[in-house]
């Protein structure tokens, strides 16, 4: 089951070498019993040549999930003149479930607004008018870029509206303050990073959020193979 997930036509996934740091993105174009092929991978309309018998580390992106593997290269073939590579299948594939540590940069319009301890209990009748922007988001938390740092532990209730399935939906949840660091380097007035755990969400929201990054991140992957 965890095979046939990962490894269908048109996922997209990123192949690595053996100790090299640089990623390639491809994209899978054939799947059967004990092998799969994938279009020359590219970086930066770069691509990256293998040759047979070379050993590389596969992510293969679902709507949800990473899965890693290592595999090696079995040979080349063509499609309608397009040259592709041809891989084992490595059955033991790593399912990575990025529901609260994947990461993306997105830059997000939010509401926000500080609410006591004594509020804990009804913060879903509190409306965010304070307007911030995300510098990334996950499905567990969210760095904002504020001009003031705020103390560890404070509580916010947060309102943003994402896409998912072409639909707008707006999420609100409750969130603690993890970490306040104040940036040098930029020269706008909005110089603290400050990271925000989602204490209350539900695994809707949670999943809503996976599935905007994850679209996120396809849409990146396509921009880079074009």
């Amino acid at each position: 089951m965890k095979k046939k997930k990962a490894l269908e036509i048109h996922n997209k996934l990123e192949v690595t070498r053996n100790n090299d740091t640089n990623t390639y993105r491809s994209i899978i174009t054939g799947v059967d019993k004990e092998t799969f092929s994938m279009a020359i991978p590219e970086e930066k309309r770069i691509q990256l040549r293998l040759a047979i018998g070379e050993k590389v580390e596969i992510t293969v992106f679902t709507d949800t999930t990473l899965y890693k593997f290592k595999t090696e290269i079995l040979g080349m073939k063509k499609e309608n003149e397009a040259p592709m590579y041809v891989l084992k299948i490595n059955p033991n594939m790593k399912k990575i479930e990025r529901r609260n540590f994947f990461r993306i940069d997105v830059s997000l319009d939010i509401n926000y607004e500080i609410i006591k301890n004594s509020q804990r209990r009804t913060w879903t009748a509190v409306n965010p008018t304070n307007k911030a922007r995300t510098s990334d988001l996950s499905g567990g938390g969210m760095q904002l870029a504020l001009d003031k740092g705020l103390a560890e532990d404070t509580l916010m209730v947060v309102c943003f509206p994402i896409f998912v399935d072409d639909t707008e939906i707006e999420i609100k949840v409750l969130g603690k303050v993890v970490r306040s660091i104040e940036d040098t380097t930029t020269e706008t007035k909005y110089k603290w990073r400050v990271g925000v755990a989602l204490e209350e969400i539900t695994e809707r929201q949670r999943d809503c959020i996976i599935k905007y990054i994850f679209s996120v991140m396809r849409k990146k992957m396509h921009l880079f193979m074009e």
